[in-house]
């Protein structure tokens, strides 16, 4: 692997990019990032998925990208023989993207899980390593994911600490590059127009109150009660909305504590931030039970800056040098309901001071050359 920190110069013609991930766009949603970074530097993108929901995929394809999907996505809940199929379909069909590709293309791999499954020895151009996890959990993941990070032209990762980790663990000659998962695709504009009938009552509602918004799932794990018994506390001018995958239980528990909470089920990407851009506060809650989320690199603190919205934030490393640096938000212990109303109180008080700094944040990342410094190390070898 060579340097990730080459001049800033991408040569004249890059030939294709072969997008890869194991992976669903609606999964992982830095792919639709990726896919729209790498179109705006060659004319010529492929991405290569185990399926796409359709207006997802039109979405990309309009953006200039060719989808392939390949299969199924291979999950736990699938049998050993169907996720063998699965892989040895990945496997066929990048090959053949790879053996098929013109000079000067290169292969940017999406994820350690797509990682590992690759056919290394079919890899005849350069390629990009593009990691979003850590797995300091999953010690064979971990070990799989060293070997591939020592072959890749390049490493990247969505956070700096992670990137650091990432060079330790494996002892790279140079750390690997940090790419945010900022979304470069953001509409930017508050209160974005919802076209499905029933989202938009739900949005009339939240334009009526002062709305903490949160995404992604929640449980055990991502535990909102305490935001729940906070917004509570505020008043009724105030409105708790979780948006994503959560069990009926969950959602239950959330609505016995408050009626001012309200469940709004997964949203396919990018149509979820017309939703989000209806917000007045963003939060972002992550426990102490594993290195990936003590550093963690959400999108919700991209997509909510997108929109100048304030965050309320677990007071993690991952989320002070990000949203407590920029001073675009409160980084607290949100398991505390008192501090979290203290914090909501804080940031009302000097909401437009907030604003400015959550709209600075999300200017502050030019995530386009950050791609063109990889692609450029990747050919550069």
């Amino acid at each position: 692997m060579h340097s990730c920190n080459p001049p800033h110069i991408i040569p004249q013609h890059v030939g294709q990019v072969i997008l890869a991930s194991r992976s669903t766009p609606s999964e992982l949603t830095p792919l639709i990032s990726l896919a729209h970074l790498l179109h705006e530097i060659t004319s010529d993108v492929l991405m290569i998925v185990p399926s796409c929901r359709p207006k997802l995929q039109a979405f990309i394809q309009n953006q200039g990208t060719t989808v392939r999907c390949y299969g199924e996505p291979s999950t736990t809940k699938h049998s050993i023989s169907s996720r063998i199929r699965d892989t040895l379909r990945f496997r066929r069909v990048f090959k053949e993207a790879i053996q098929s590709a013109p000079a000067h293309s290169v292969a940017w791999v999406a994820g350690g899980d797509t990682a590992v499954h690759l056919p290394v020895p079919s890899i005849r151009v350069p390629w990009v390593l593009h990691l979003f996890e850590l797995y300091d959990t999953m010690p064979i993941y971990k070990f799989l994911i060293g070997r591939q990070a020592k072959r890749a032209q390049c490493v990247v990762c969505c956070e700096p600490s992670r990137s650091d980790i990432i060079r330790t663990w494996y002892q790279l000659p140079d750390t690997p590059l940090t790419m945010p998962n900022k979304p470069h695709y953001h509409p930017r504009k508050r209160r974005s127009l919802v076209t499905d009938p029933h989202l938009q009552r739900l949005t009339d509602l939240m334009d009526r109150k002062k709305t903490i918004m949160y995404q992604g799932y929640f449980g055990n794990v991502r535990d909102l009660r305490p935001f729940v018994s906070a917004v509570k506390q505020m008043g009724t001018d105030w409105l708790f909305v979780a948006m994503g995958i959560a069990s009926p239980d969950s959602i239950n528990e959330m609505k016995s504590i408050s009626p001012q909470f309200v469940h709004i089920p997964f949203v396919c990407p990018p149509a979820h931030l017309a939703v989000t851009s209806h917000a007045h506060i963003g939060i972002a809650s992550y426990g102490y039970y594993m290195l990936n989320s003590i550093f963690c690199a959400p999108n919700k603190i991209w997509e909510y800056a997108g929109f100048g919205l304030p965050m309320i934030c677990q007071n993690l490393p991952g989320l002070r040098n990000t949203v407590g640096t920029m001073q675009a938000g409160e980084c607290i212990d949100t398991s505390d309901s008192s501090a979290i109303t203290t914090a909501l109180e804080r940031i009302d008080a000097n909401y437009d001071t907030y604003v400015t700094a959550s709209t600075q944040m999300y200017d502050s990342i030019d995530m386009g050359t950050i791609t063109e410094i990889a692609l450029a190390t990747a050919l550069s070898v």
